[in-house]
């Protein structure tokens, strides 16, 4: 079994995680997608909150515990909700397109 060593994060994120709960915007999330968005919301850079997130959906699976499947799935219902934005990359020296 691996050690249990807490994990810190500045207090406007800690707020974010603790306030999706009573916050009217997520009273339809999905079950299965709160993971996933704490691991989005981890991911914001609170120097610069608007600047992009570059992960991806295997990273945010295996940080959630969720199949790749339901981070795209959780991620499709963020941005039909209006909660964010992605933008298709190309990956050089890959066909198609990543997203970040």
């Amino acid at each position: 079994m691996g050690s249990l060593t807490p994990k810190y994060f500045p207090a406007p994120i800690t707020r974010a995680v603790f306030r999706l709960h009573d916050s009217d915007s997520f009273k339809d999330l999905p079950d299965g997608f709160i993971r996933i968005v704490i691991s989005i919301i981890k991911k914001i850079d609170l120097s610069s909150p608007r600047k992009s997130i570059f992960a991806n959906r295997t990273t945010i699976a295996e940080e959630s515990g969720k199949s790749v499947e339901t981070v795209q799935r959780a991620i499709k219902w963020l941005e039909d909700k209006g909660f964010f934005e992605r933008q298709q990359i190309a990956n050089p020296g890959q066909r198609g397109s990543r997203s970040p």
